[in-house]
């Protein structure tokens, strides 16, 4: 069995679909980071809530974008996600996308749907700034 048909069948023998673990990460939370698409188009279509924050305040978005999962991040853009969701420290997507290794593209699905790049955390210089410094 692939990783879709083992969540059909833990949900369709009354498994939780919006548990959370002890740091509250969701199952949507661990789809995302992984990359498991199929898994996050099916939780999405359960109704899940996708701008569900873990213990520190990042969303699926979050987590997609660190780990540079651009199919994911598009299926949760196209899906209402909220691109500008702040973290508890208040970093966005897009500071994480920023921050990963391999998150180019994410960067760019983030800013063509209005990821906000003047958006500044604390004292630090915009995102925009960053970006700047970054790839050019």
């Amino acid at each position: 069995l692939g990783h879709i048909e083992v969540v059909k069948l833990l949900v369709a023998h009354g498994a939780e679909v919006t548990c959370k673990d002890k740091k509250s990460y969701t199952p949507l939370h661990a789809a995302a980071s992984s990359g498991m698409i199929s898994v996050v188009k099916y939780l999405l279509d359960l109704g899940v809530d996708m701008n569900e924050p873990n213990a520190y305040g990042n969303t699926p978005l979050h987590v997609a974008c660190y780990n540079g999962q651009d199919v994911v991040v598009n299926e949760l853009i196209d899906c209402g996600a909220n691109v500008n969701q702040m973290n508890e420290k208040g970093f966005t997507p897009l500071h994480f996308a920023a921050a990963s290794t391999h998150g180019a593209l994410c960067l760019e699905l983030l800013v063509c749907n209005g990821a906000d790049v003047n958006m500044k955390v604390g004292d630090s210089k915009a995102i925009r700034s960053l970006l700047t410094r970054q790839y050019v």
